[in-house]
């Protein structure tokens, strides 16, 4: 498995406990040769498709979050095509600020233990 991928699996990890989704959607990785409505994601009833060549894996991420999203207000029996979009977005961005925060408690916690303790003598 890819580093990338399985950076982006940690993160629908990730993403489907903020969202307490009780299971994922099956969740393709796919190019743009194979992504036929040539968006950036998409969903099809249990099927979730991510576009991943040409982008950042912190954009993947966002779009995983916006699809998931998608689910979840399906799964709530959500309405309205604009407000499903502009929700799925602002939350999507929340997600991501989330999982960087996380990201960085943990490659600083070592640091942070280190000078609390250096502090103490």
């Amino acid at each position: 498995m890819s580093k990338q991928l399985k950076h982006l699996n940690k993160f629908i990890d990730f993403a489907k406990k903020e969202l307490k989704l009780p299971s994922l959607p099956n969740i393709h990785f796919a190019g743009s040769e194979e992504n036929e409505k040539q968006a950036f994601g998409h969903s099809t009833g249990n099927d979730i498709t991510i576009r991943i060549n040409d982008r950042h894996p912190i954009d993947i991420m966002r779009t995983i979050a916006h699809e998931l999203i998608h689910v979840k207000q399906t799964q709530m029996g959500k309405h309205g095509e604009q407000f499903k979009e502009d929700e799925a977005n602002a939350i999507a961005g929340t997600l991501i600020a989330l999982a960087s925060l996380a990201v960085l408690i943990t490659l600083f916690q070592k640091d942070i233990v280190a000078a609390t303790l250096e502090n103490r003598t």
